[in-house]
């Protein structure tokens, strides 16, 4: 068995609170960690080798052991910090919804299966200073102000909180950014407030499939991503309207995709048997690791734009997008070309690496 059919068969084992098999001879477990960290659910595949009768030797499963802690502590936090924040919009009155992780959460056997990086949260854009200045109320820092998308506030050790203006691009995704334009209209207030929204069962699903497949799409997307189809299909996909659903998913040319990762989600936790088609994903899926990989967002962009337009994008950035890396250019927009040069001189020096993937793609 390779390690990342015994690391499925771990999760497997988690979500259905099942015994799992013992790990085979021929694995280390420094492989198996290491393939659960690079996807981010290490935490979750501890809760198996726990109920297991050889464990890893005793440094290492006590390493491992602090890492799960860690995690339990963290998803703690995050869900403190989420209440105070909730707290503080629908005090000062000011319309947000959060998106994602922390509903995800609950659909999983434990909270702490289901990890996040950050929170996301989306308000009206013209709310956005005022978000702001909420976060800063309640001792975060600012990490960076995007023109469009969103706004990253951090507090130590462990709270990252992005505050959404929109949910997609309005220029790489055309028409998921137009889909949500006005997400609030399908949202419904939560129990108790006034101010705070939630998506609606249907919303929710499109938006966790529509999320995942922006990933796919560009970098790649891993395990968690397709475990999240598998639980919402578990968990909500019985109560919503079929026909209105599939609808909206092909529409938004989605529907193809929810039926090739619910078939890779019945095959890795179900029952579903192999087929050419699931085989070929997984392998992508695997490799592609939480967020993806360079080499694959390189590669899905050359094929987008073609060569040509890929370097040319990539070495001249719009004024939309540099202003997010030099604020200086919202008050100065006639000194880009100046700091696409100095974008390409600092990318030579911190970034030489990823530089040489890009032209390996154009010039290959």
């Amino acid at each position: 068995m390779t390690a990342d059919k015994y690391v499925i068969h771990l999760i497997k084992c988690a979500l259905k609170n099942e015994q799992p098999d013992e790990k085979p001879a021929n694995l280390s477990w420094n492989e198996i960690f290491r393939l659960g960290d690079k996807h981010m659910i290490s935490n979750m595949v501890w809760y198996s080798v726990n109920k297991l009768k050889d464990k890893p030797q005793a440094d290492f499963w006590i390493k491992w052991t602090e890492i799960k802690n860690k995690s339990l502590v963290k998803d703690i936090t995050q869900r403190s910090e989420f209440d105070k924040i909730t707290a503080a919009f629908e005090k000062e009155q000011v319309r947000c919804m959060p998106v994602k992780g922390l509903f995800l959460k609950k659909l999983y056997p434990q909270s702490d299966f289901r990890t996040m990086s950050d929170i996301d949260i989306l308000t009206d854009i013209e709310n956005a200073q005022k978000a702001g200045n909420i976060m800063r109320s309640l001792g975060y820092a600012c990490k960076s102000i995007g023109t469009a998308h969103h706004d990253v506030y951090f507090k130590s050790p462990v709270m990252n909180i992005e505050i959404h203006k929109q949910l997609f691009s309005d220029i790489t995704f055309k028409n998921l950014s137009e889909y949500y334009n006005d997400v609030f209209t399908n949202a419904e207030k939560i129990s108790g407030y006034e101010f705070v929204y939630k998506m609606m069962d249907e919303e929710f699903y499109i938006y966790v499939l529509a999320h995942f497949y922006k990933h796919y799409s560009r970098g790649g997307s891993g395990i968690r991503s397709v475990m999240d189809i598998y639980v919402l299909n578990h968990n909500i996909y019985e109560k919503l309207d079929k026909h209105s659903l599939d609808h909206k998913l092909d529409l938004l040319k989605l529907l193809n995709f929810r039926n090739q990762i619910t078939d890779l989600s019945e095959v890795w936790f179900g029952e579903k048997e192999e087929t050419p088609e699931t085989a070929k994903l997984s392998g992508y899926v695997l490799n592609s690791g939480t967020y993806g990989t360079m080499s694959n967002l390189i590669n899905s962009q050359v094929k987008a734009r073609g060569r040509t337009g890929y370097f040319l994008y990539s070495a001249f950035l719009p004024l939309y997008l540099m202003k997010n890396n030099y604020p200086i250019l919202n008050k100065a927009p006639f000194l880009l070309p100046l700091f696409w040069i100095w974008r390409l001189i600092s990318a030579l020096i911190t970034k030489r690496n990823v530089v040489m993937l890009k032209l390996r793609a154009v010039f290959k």
